[in-house]
């Protein structure tokens, strides 16, 4: 495990839109949503030979989700951090995520729904390749969520890539999903993922959200992100979505709209 302190690949997530089973928060007034839905991100990662871990500790953020009209469109709020494998043209993704999940009610059928309560989950996708078909997990909830600071790590341990949180282990992929059927890590990442130009990324004007100690794991061991302080993060919807570096160069704070 690595100490906690005191480029961007962006790939349309392997929790497709429409490829999953399973009445948004409206406590205070929020963006409608928009008449097209997709994978839209605001984040970091970083690619590169010998990868094989992946860390942050990503705060609690209760996202508001677009408001519907009668004729619903996909929507969801997600945080995460991932290890990618090589992206080819095959069908599926390769990619192994797990984070915090906002989801809508079923009738909009994205992620599974959880009476509008934030949770922790996990996923693993492979594209068609080595090891046969595409083959993914379902989106699997862990618990749900709470307040505060939360560790999310994913990283080779003898024969498996463990999945944990707040340094507790929840979940594991054997060494041939990755290393195999993938084959190898090519990138990490850490991102607020979103459906919906109208879905929360990350925290508001007042009280961004953190990304904190981010880290990647390669032969030598682990190593901070070391980003130009104030620099900007990779972002597909400029317009509603901020996110920056802060003087350390290895924390950084998406936020939305609201004030």
């Amino acid at each position: 495990m690595k100490k906690r302190s005191g480029w961007a690949l962006i790939i349309a997530s392997a929790l497709a839109v429409g490829t999953l089973s399973a009445v948004p928060a409206t406590a205070t007034a929020w963006a409608n949503c928009t008449g097209v839905s997709e994978n839209k991100f605001l984040g970091n990662g970083r690619s590169g030979t010998g990868l094989k871990g992946v860390y942050a500790e990503i705060e609690y953020v209760n996202e508001n989700l677009c408001v519907q009209a009668a004729t619903k469109v996909w929507s969801w709020s997600l945080s995460w951090v991932s290890l990618d494998g090589p992206q080819t043209a095959a069908a599926g993704v390769n990619i192994y995520q797990g984070g915090y999940a906002k989801c809508p009610d079923p009738s909009v059928n994205t992620c599974p729904w959880n009476n509008g309560i934030t949770y922790y989950w996990v996923f693993y996708q492979r594209e068609t390749g080595p090891c046969g078909l595409v083959f993914g997990t379902p989106f699997i909830k862990i618990a749900n969520a709470a307040t505060g600071l939360h560790f999310f790590q994913i990283s080779k341990v003898g024969s498996s890539h463990n999945y944990y949180i707040d340094e507790v282990f929840k979940y594991s992929r054997s060494v041939s999903d990755i290393e195999t059927c993938w084959p190898g890590v090519a990138a990490v990442e850490y991102q607020d993922e979103m459906l919906n130009d109208g879905d929360q990324g990350g925290g508001t004007v007042s009280n961004h959200q953190l990304f904190g100690n981010v880290q990647y794991q390669n032969a030598s061991g682990w190593h901070y992100e070391n980003r130009t302080p104030g620099s900007g993060c990779a972002n597909s919807n400029p317009t509603n979505w901020r996110c920056t570096w802060d003087y350390t160069g290895h924390n950084f704070y998406p936020w939305d709209r609201a004030p």
